[in-house]
């Protein structure tokens, strides 16, 4: 679906909020520029992040997701599981950098899902069956994620480099 917009708007957690569910009751996608750490390496702060809304039956374990975390903040975590609360649909999210999940969140929760990452220029679609094996893989991975980073970290500048980063 084409962008609405290819302009820059700041605004605040509540504004935000309200822009994002008016853009994706439309049936538009939403692009924001990701700010912080949690999802990282995956999802680094300044990465362009597209989003369109998605139904709770088509959430899959791995996907990114934005949901809404408290009062009108919003985040873009990874969905470890789907669960059930009070009879109704609800998932177990967390930031792959983060050790706790997020909790127990109900669908309604949900504003959409994340289809596509842009970094320098480079935009990933994230729906093809691969990147989505992929995104399954780090949620089963999720409980050592934060403890396994910092090796993947090191075995990659050293596979990449030829040395290692405390060499330098």
């Amino acid at each position: 679906m084409p962008l609405l917009s290819q302009r820059s708007i700041e605004c605040g957690d509540a504004e935000f909020d309200a822009l994002a569910q008016a853009i994706l009751d439309e049936g538009l996608t939403l692009r924001f520029r990701a700010k912080g750490m949690s999802m990282h390496p995956f999802v680094r702060s300044g990465d362009l992040l597209y989003v369109r809304a998605v139904a709770p039956d088509q959430v899959h374990i791995g996907e990114l997701v934005m949901f809404r975390i408290a009062g009108s903040r919003v985040a873009v975590h990874r969905v470890l599981r789907r669960t059930r609360l009070e009879g109704k649909a609800a998932f177990v999210i967390k930031g792959d950098r983060i050790e706790q999940p997020d909790g127990i969140v109900p669908a309604e929760k949900i504003l959409g899902q994340v289809i596509a990452r842009e970094r320098n220029g480079v935009r990933i679609d994230l729906t093809t069956p691969a990147r989505r094996l992929v995104k399954a893989g780090i949620a089963w991975l999720s409980p050592v994620w934060p403890a396994v980073m910092p090796i993947a970290g090191r075995l990659r500048s050293i596979i990449f480099t030829g040395r290692n980063r405390t060499d330098v």
